[in-house]
């Protein structure tokens, strides 16, 4: 992978890389935090959610069906720019939790 450098997008830096195989299709590495269509539960576009930092990396140039509107929107589309947004982080296990669970007396 190639570095290309921060992004900044809500005074957020996200972190931009290209792959190796395919140097058109660069790849954003967004933290779930970030609310913006590729961290969202209702959007169905490509991605993949790394769960031990906490990130989605999606493909920059790939859109994906908002499930709420019903309409093609693009990774990085801000959710302030829509009032009919309901964003919803993507779901993201937290591991620590589930273990805390686990050692409770009487569980």
């Amino acid at each position: 992978m190639v570095f290309l450098g921060p992004r900044y997008l809500n005074g957020r830096a996200y972190a931009c890389v290209e792959s190796r195989n395919d140097m058109t299709d660069r790849k954003l590495i967004v933290p779930v935090e970030l609310k913006v269509c590729a961290t969202c539960t209702y959007w169905d576009g490509a991605r993949s959610v790394d769960e031990d930092v906490r990130v989605v990396v999606v493909c920059e140039s790939c859109e994906g069906e908002c499930l709420v509107r019903e309409v093609s929107m693009p990774p990085l589309r801000p959710v302030h720019e829509d009032t009919e947004c309901l964003w919803d982080a993507v779901d993201v296990d937290e591991p620590q939790a589930e273990e805390d669970q686990a050692h409770k007396p009487g569980s």
